[in-house]
C-alpha cells in the first residue's frame, strides 16, 4: 500500500556500413527508476504482536509501541508515517566509428558514457512511535564516467614477411559528487521534505571526487614465415591520482616465439602437431589508489579549552606523500607449448618470475 517502484527505459542499437570506408555501432540505453518507500522491515514484523488494540493512539495520532516489546517500533507505522522518493536517471552510451583508410591501415574511434543521477528525498514524521521527532533528508548524487579510445593500425604482409603496427591514445575520466542536507525537529511536517528551513537542526555537507587518465601506447608485431615472432610495446600511463613529478609511469614489454612445428625438419617427424617455445619480459603499471590520496587534507574540528565555549579549528586528517608513484611489476616469462596424438593431448609449460616495486 505504501511502496511502489516505477522503471522507464530505453534502448537501441546500430551496426551498419555507412560507406565502403566506414562502420559504425553503437549501444545507447536510456533509464529512469522511482522507488517510494522502503521495504517493510519482515523482522520487526514478526517480532511486533499482532494483537495491540489501538494501532494508533486516538488522542495524540501517535502510532502505539509493543508493550511487550521495548526493541522494535511499529513496522505499519514505519511506511505509513514516512514519504521517501529515490530517483535514478541513467545514460550509458557506446558507439564507435572504424575507419578503412587505405589498403591495410584502420582507424578505430571509440567513445562511452555513463551516467547516473540520483535525486533523494525523505521525511520521517514524529507520529512514527512514541517520543520520535520528525526529520528529512535531501540528496542529490551524481556519477559521470567517460572514455575515448583512438586506435590507428597497419598491417601488412610481404611474401613470407607479416608486420603489424598499432597506435593507441586514451582518455577517460570519472567524477562523482554529492549535495546532501539532513534536518530534525521540523516546526510543520505539512511541506515533507521540500522545506529544510523549518528543521530546527540542519546539517549540510557536500562530497567530491574525480579521477583521470591519459594513456599512449605503441606496438609491432612482426613475423617470418609464421615460425619467427616478434613483439614489442611501449605503454605511457598519466593518471592525475598521483603529484606532478609522478604522474606518469612508463611501461614497456617485448616477447618472442619460434613455431618449430612449422620448420621442415620437424615437419618430416611428425610427432608433433604443435611445438612452439617463447620468452616474454615486461612492466605493467598499477595505480590503485584513492583519488586525492597523496594530498594532505585538514579537517575542521570543535574544542573546548576550560570553558563552555567551543572554538573551531584544524588538524592533519591525512598526511601528504608526495612521493607516492606507479606500482611497477616487472615479469618474465619463459614457456613451451606442444600437441602430440593428433592433438589429442596438448601440454603448456611455463616458468614465470614477478618482482613488484613500489607497492601501493
Amino acid at each position: 500500500k505504501f511502496t511502489n517502484f516505477n522503471r522507464y527505459q530505453f534502448r537501441t542499437n546500430i551496426d551498419t556500413d555507412v560507406a565502403d570506408w566506414l562502420h559504425i555501432m553503437s549501444d545507447v540505453r536510456l533509464a529512469r527508476t522511482k522507488r517510494h518507500n522502503a521495504e517493510v522491515d519482515l523482522g520487526r514484523s514478526i517480532n511486533y504482536s499482532p494483537t495491540i488494540r489501538e494501532l494508533k493512539n486516538p488522542e495524540t495520532g501517535i502510532y502505539n509501541d509493543d508493550a511487550w516489546n521495548n526493541i522494535d517500533h511499529n513496522p505499519y507505522a514505519a511506511v505509513a508515517t514516512r514519504d521517501m522518493n529515490d530517483y535514478h536517471n541513467y545514460v550509458f552510451g557506446n558507439i564507435n566509428f572504424l575507419f578503412n583508410i587505405t589498403e591495410g591501415l584502420t582507424f578505430s574511434l571509440q567513445g562511452g558514457i555513463n551516467y547516473n543521477d540520483n535525486p533523494y528525498y525523505d521525511v520521517q514524521s514524529a507520529s512514527r512511535y512514541p517520543g520520535a521527532t520528525s526529520s528529512m533528508e535531501n540528496r542529490n548524487d551524481k556519477y559521470l564516467s567517460w572514455q575515448n579510445t583512438n586506435n590507428l593500425t597497419y598491417s601488412k604482409k610481404f611474401g613470407d614477411h607479416s608486420l603489424t603496427a598499432m597506435g593507441v591514445l586514451e582518455l577517460s575520466s570519472d567524477e562523482w559528487s554529492r549535495i546532501r542536507i539532513t534536518g530534525n525537529n521540523l516546526l510543520t511536517e505539512t511541506v515533507g521534505y521540500w522545506n529544510v528551513g523549518l528543521a530546527s537542526t540542519r546539517n549540510p555537507e557536500n562530497g567530491y571526487t574525480a579521477s583521470s587518465m591519459v594513456s599512449a601506447l605503441g606496438r609491432v608485431q612482426y613475423g617470418y614465415k609464421g615460425k619467427y615472432l616478434l613483439t614489442a610495446s611501449l605503454r605511457a600511463d598519466g593518471a592525475s591520482k598521483f603529484q606532478e613529478s609522478n604522474k606518469w609511469g612508463y611501461f614497456p614489454s617485448g616477447a618472442l616465439a619460434w613455431n618449430i612445428a612449422e620448420e621442415d625438419f620437424m615437419k618430416d617427424l611428425g610427432t608433433f602437431q604443435q611445438l612452439k617455445l617463447r620468452a616474454s619480459a615486461g612492466v605493467i603499471g598499477n595505480q590503485a589508489i584513492d583519488a586525492f590520496e597523496t594530498l594532505g587534507m585538514l579537517k575542521s574540528e570543535t574544542y573546548a579549552y576550560g570553558t563552555s565555549t567551543k572554538y573551531t579549528g584544524y588538524w592533519a586528517n591525512t598526511v601528504a606523500t608526495p612521493n607516492v608513484q606507479w606500482e611497477r611489476t616487472n615479469q618474465y616469462d619463459v614457456g613451451v607449448d606442444f600437441s602430440i596424438l593428433n592433438q589429442k593431448l596438448n601440454v603448456t609449460i611455463d616458468w614465470f618470475l614477478k618482482d613488484t616495486k613500489n607497492l601501493l
